[in-house]
């Protein structure tokens, strides 16, 4: 029944719409049967073992095994004597995937300006997170960090296929959003060719990777100790900590937008909805998002701190863990001003409404650029009063 009733909307869809689908099956198709080149890898600063791995005539992975020197010396002494290191064969993402992870979903702006910030968004950090769980799940060693590791790239995953998922839901079968897509794509028409989109698509890919850059961190580091008796303690509480909040973040963000999708489907696109979770919070989706994007970013550094690393090591992760802190402000600056937009229309919307005004009173705005953007009409009150 669900099938044939999507062929139905499908055949009422206008050409537009049904590229829309044929775009986001391409999206999950490239998340299911994304390969990462296997080149080689060494373990860095002597270590037990170096490792390189090569394809073998029938596809296998060949291992040759190098046993380091007696007198060699590890970055893994600042952690204890006690610290058991496993070479095992992990195909770590090479640059050029990353890249190209990132650059190849945002490349959809191209086609449809506002693609370019909503499934290449989604896609782009679910694909680089896709590939550091999946370096993580090749070690045969399992450990607290390890899992942790593995539990992080999965929450950036989770919040980028949820998204895409929401995303198609939304352009299959709410006008309103078709609508807005077009207008969008018109305005971005008049500034000019497809091909001046370029600097704002290649910052946007920047972004995508700055954000993804963390889970690459947590990855590598959980193949350089795989079991260990001796890290940082409140390192580590505070990379399971980061680590669950960026669950928590995306989860709220998850049930915000469920919660509101539902009621809107139900109730019309005008109704206001200050049930469930909206009942404390007026903006769980970017509110939840900030969290978690910031959670993100503080489980690699903790990370760090937790492994007891040393200054070779720091800056070997330098690179990552800069771009990943730089991205940060960016994306939760398009946030807080997306919350005190949001919050400026409704306020403008739903001015006189009984409901809303006491909604207002007993809900949280949210994290937003403006503190007083949920006061914004009882000033405007003020005023006319006056």
């Amino acid at each position: 029944v669900i099938a044939l009733t999507m062929l139905k909307r499908v055949r009422e869809m206008t050409t537009s719409s049904r590229h829309s689908i044929v775009t986001a099956l391409v999206i999950v198709l490239s998340l299911l049967f994304n390969h990462v080149t296997v080149e080689s890898f060494s373990s860095t600063g002597g270590g037990l073992a170096s490792l390189k791995l090569h394809r073998g005539r029938h596809g296998d992975r060949r291992i040759n095994v190098h046993p380091a020197t007696p007198s060699s010396s590890t970055s893994l002494d600042a952690v204890g004597a006690s610290v058991i290191v496993t070479a095992t064969a992990v195909a770590f993402p090479s640059v050029k995937n990353v890249i190209l992870s990132c650059l190849i979903p945002t490349l959809l702006g191209f086609y449809k300006s506002e693609y370019g910030v909503s499934y290449g968004y989604g896609t782009a950090t679910a694909a680089t997170a896709f590939l550091a769980y999946r370096s993580v799940s090749s070690l045969t060693s399992v450990s607290p960090f390890t899992s942790l590791a593995k539990c992080h790239a999965m929450a950036l995953m989770f919040y980028g296929i949820r998204l895409n998922s929401l995303l198609l839901y939304r352009e299959i079968f709410i006008p309103r959003f078709r609508d807005m897509r077009e207008r969008i794509e018109e305005r971005a028409m008049s500034k000019g060719g497809r091909l001046t989109r370029t600097p704002f698509i290649l910052s946007c890919a920047g972004l995508y990777a700055g954000l993804a850059a963390p889970t690459l961190v947590t990855s590598k580091l959980a193949s350089t100790i795989l079991v260990s008796t001796e890290t940082v303690p409140w390192a580590m509480t505070l990379f399971r900590a980061s680590v669950y909040a960026a669950w928590g973040g995306f989860m709220l963000g998850a049930i915000g937008d469920l919660t509101k999708s539902f009621y809107k489907a139900k109730n019309g696109d005008e109704h206001l909805v200050s049930s469930g979770i909206f009942r404390f919070l007026r903006h769980p989706n970017y509110t939840g998002e900030i969290i978690a994007w910031t959670a993100n970013c503080l489980a690699a550094i903790a990370a760090m701190f937790a492994t007891g690393t040393n200054l070779a090591t720091w800056k070997a992760f330098a690179p990552a863990l800069l771009l990943g802190v730089a991205s940060l402000p960016g994306i939760v600056s398009v946030l807080l001003a997306a919350t005190m937009n949001l919050e400026q229309k409704q306020c403008i919307r739903y001015k006189g409404n009984k409901e809303y005004d006491q909604w207002k009173e007993k809900s949280w705005v949210g994290l937003t650029l403006d503190l007083s953007a949920g006061r914004s009409e009882t000033r405007e009150k003020d005023k006319e009063e006056n």
